[in-house]
């Protein structure tokens, strides 16, 4: 249920990223600050909240932000090279940042 969460966050803040800063000068870094957004949604909500909210993020910059405009392809040299930095980025640090899974309570040692 939580996993949901953190991916609609990521997913949220990437759309609004995308609707706001289209115009923007450093849209071509952008993928690079949403780092931020990736690492905090790993540590609140674990691995696969980051590793979802990265690719969601990843389809939303490439469909939405950089030309040409709803295509997967990307034209920029340099916008390209950083979204491969965002997914690999994004991957490590949900990989780095997550807690630990909980145990499953098969953990306790039996008694006679």
């Amino acid at each position: 249920m939580f996993t949901l969460y953190g991916l609609a966050l990521c997913a949220g803040s990437a759309a609004i990223a995308c609707l706001f800063l289209r115009e923007a000068s450093f849209k071509v870094a952008l993928p690079i600050f949403f780092l931020v957004v990736i690492t905090i949604v790993a540590i609140r909500f674990g691995f696969v909240a980051g590793v979802l909210g990265t690719i969601a993020a990843g389809l939303l910059f490439s469909l939405f932000l950089f030309e040409p405009l709803y295509s997967f392809a990307v034209s920029n040299d340099s916008a390209r090279n950083n979204l491969f930095w965002m997914c690999l980025g994004g991957l490590a640090l949900s990989e780095l940042f997550s807690p630990p899974p909980a145990p499953k309570g098969g953990n306790r040692p039996k008694t006679s």
